[in-house]
């Protein structure tokens, strides 16, 4: 089954490595560098997942997590954090945002796939 996914990521390469790998998989991305973008594209796309680095610019992924969480029509949409900062703390300031899981950078090719298929289903 195609779902759309919703990856918002910064690093251009962190980005490619991830779209590639889930396009493969038959998947629809969508792709934002930037939270506000993200945010935008989520309302108005309502993508099946949504994949938040959670170290971005201006507005960080916490944030952005938080408004998609309050918002009525996205709040149903799951988030997976994506982020290097992997420590107890960080996971739990990620889960205390809103977000629905925890993907560690960098991306391990062969847990990845069954990581995203898991938040699907």
């Amino acid at each position: 089954m195609t779902h759309r996914i919703l990856i918002i990521e910064d690093n251009p390469s962190t980005c490619k490595l991830a779209k590639d790998i889930l396009e493969f998989q038959g998947h629809q991305i969508l792709v934002a560098d930037n939270a506000g973008l993200g945010i935008d594209i989520a309302r108005h796309e309502k993508p099946d997942l949504i994949i938040m680095d959670m170290l971005l610019p201006i507005k960080n992924g916490y944030e952005a997590t938080g408004e998609l969480k309050e918002d009525g029509e996205t709040a149903h949409i799951p988030v997976v954090a994506f982020s290097a900062m992997v420590s107890d703390a960080d996971k739990q300031k990620a889960k205390a945002c809103g977000c629905d899981g925890f993907i560690e950078k960098p991306v391990d090719f062969a847990n990845f796939s069954k990581q995203i298929k898991a938040f699907l289903s």
